[in-house]
């Protein structure tokens, strides 16, 4: 009888609320992903890992390269505490994701989304900087506006104020990408990591080794791959324009990407 009661207790149970998120699929990882389509399940063979990661906010979402195609998907079976041993057991909700083992997928979302309200202005300047040839290169490193600088450095200010920390006037906003532990990272979410990373990627493309120099600390783009700064200068003036000082702070900030892409 026991078995009979409980039975009945938990078909009048209501089920437990899925979890609901995106699901960020890159080019390196879409084979799981090919014939996903709405309504369609995506099951990972085993236990994992590696497992389907749900991201609950796409303003937080970290891809691991670009381009990347992004799917609203629910979480039919998240991974288990036994599952994630090897990992140091599943993610504090703050993390932000869910590691699951199969997952329903929804609607596909444009990957400008990633971005906020001008995603989709930033997606389209980061295709292309995937795809810049050696003399785009040139004509960006050597078009950058005297006043960009200041105008970059701007709009890092006008946003931390916005966001409740203070900005340091000593700081080289030109070599920053993202804040950690400050709103969503940057202006613009993720997007100057992305688009510095697809630079990089497309400068080694071209030029082999010889992209880049590095000492014990840190690798950097040699001309004229110091254009990366004038694709995150176009990316923030893209995604962020009302942080600029003045109107023509965004035009300063987009001049030199103008120049190839008018």
């Amino acid at each position: 009888m026991w078995l009979d009661w409980l039975k009945r207790s938990i078909a009048g149970r209501p089920a437990e609320p899925r979890t609901i998120g995106f699901v960020c699929v890159c080019r390196d990882d879409a084979s799981l992903f090919a014939n996903a389509r709405s309504g369609s399940i995506v099951r990972i063979e085993n236990r994992g890992p590696p497992w389907i990661v749900v991201n609950h906010e796409l303003a937080t979402a970290v891809i691991t390269s670009w381009p990347v195609r992004i799917w609203r998907a629910s979480v039919i079976e998240a991974a288990s505490e036994a599952d994630q041993v090897s990992v140091g057991g599943a993610p504090k909700r703050s993390a932000g994701y869910t590691r699951a083992i199969a997952v329903e997928i929804g609607e596909e979302v444009p990957p400008g989304e990633l971005f906020g309200s001008n995603g989709a202005a930033i997606a389209s300047i980061i295709d292309a900087a995937a795809e810049l040839t050696r003399e785009e290169a040139e004509a960006l490193a050597a078009s950058r506006d005297h006043n960009a600088a200041a105008a970059y450095a701007h709009a890092w200010k006008s946003w931390m104020r916005a966001e409740g920390a203070p900005p340091e006037d000593d700081c080289d906003y030109d070599r920053i990408l993202s804040m950690p532990g400050v709103g969503t990272g940057s202006p613009v979410n993720r997007a100057l990591l992305y688009a510095h990373d697809v630079v990089f990627k497309r400068a080694s493309e071209c030029d082999g080794a010889a992209a880049t120099s590095s000492d014990d600390d840190d690798v950097w783009l040699n001309e004229p791959c110091t254009a990366a700064q004038t694709v995150l200068d176009a990316v923030m003036a893209a995604g962020a324009p009302g942080m600029s000082e003045t109107p023509q702070g965004a035009e300063i900030l987009l001049r030199a990407w103008r120049r190839i892409r008018p």
